[in-house]
Formats: structure tokens, C-alpha cells, sequence
């Protein structure tokens, strides 16, 4: 089972794809202030 995770924190998948889809938009026209608010969201198999 795969298990997402912000910073420590558990989130659903359904956050997990939201907030990947924030930072695919951010990488593609975003500000230098708005890169470095990208969250990583790390998966790991439970």
C-alpha cells in the first residue's frame, strides 16, 4: 500500500496528485518566489 506524506504529515493520494499538479504548473510559469514554495510530497510503500 503507498503511503504520501508532506514533510510528516500523511495526506490522501487525491493531495498528493493536487499538490504535484501545483508544482508542474509552478515549474512551468512560475516566479522565482513561487519556486521556492514547491512542496515535495514523498510516497513510500507500506
Amino acid at each position: 500500500m503507498k503511503c504520501y506524506y508532506l514533510g510528516d504529515k500523511k495526506i490522501t493520494e487525491a493531495e498528493a496528485k493536487e499538490i504535484e499538479a501545483k508544482n508542474r504548473e509552478i515549474l512551468r510559469d512560475g516566479t522565482v518566489e513561487e519556486l521556492l514554495q514547491i512542496r515535495h510530497v514523498i510516497c513510500r510503500e507500506e
